[in-house]
């Protein structure tokens, strides 16, 4: 059975990029095949003639890559003015780094100052939970309730006069 050769094969022969038996048998078929033969005479060439090129970039080809990058990375100066969460600040745009940390200290402080004063008014309440029933002052527009407070009082005084005689 013979076997049909490509053009991706020759390439890899001539790479050394094939097994030994697939080289031995396209050693072979070169031998007996003369399209295959001018095929590889062709690809050889290119080979050689490619072969002496460099794959390294050239000094200008350097040069021009880090013109590129100072013209488009940022100054040193400008990286400096400002503080590094914002160093992405351009115009009156806000980073939202920026935003973000501004938010969390803002309910921070909401939530100190409301814990505080909620401590504070517990406090104020703690002191003047004792209120004596006679230190209020009781003013109404009708009378009929002024009389019926009074008479309130006064069962309340009997009840605890009734306690202290017993």
């Amino acid at each position: 059975m013979k076997q049909k050769f490509t053009d991706d094969d020759i390439i890899r022969f001539l790479y050394d990029e094939m097994e030994q038996g697939e080289s031995e048998r396209f050693l072979d078929a070169l031998c007996s095949d003369e399209d295959l033969w001018e095929r590889y005479e062709y690809f050889q060439e290119i080979v050689e003639k490619t072969a002496g090129l460099s794959y390294e970039p050239s000094e200008y080809s350097c040069q021009q890559i880090m013109a590129y990058v100072a013209v488009t990375s940022p100054q040193p100066e400008d990286v400096r003015g400002g503080a590094p969460y914002l160093a992405g600040l351009k115009g009156r745009k806000l980073s939202t780094n920026a935003i973000l940390m501004f938010v969390l200290a803002l309910f921070g402080s909401i939530t100190i100052i409301g814990s505080v004063y909620q401590m504070h008014k517990i406090q104020q309440e703690s002191q003047h939970t004792e209120a004596n029933f006679q230190e209020v002052d009781l003013r109404w527009d009708a009378p009929e309730l002024d009389t019926r407070i009074h008479d309130a009082q006064n069962a309340v005084n009997e009840i605890k006069n009734l306690k202290k005689l017993q």
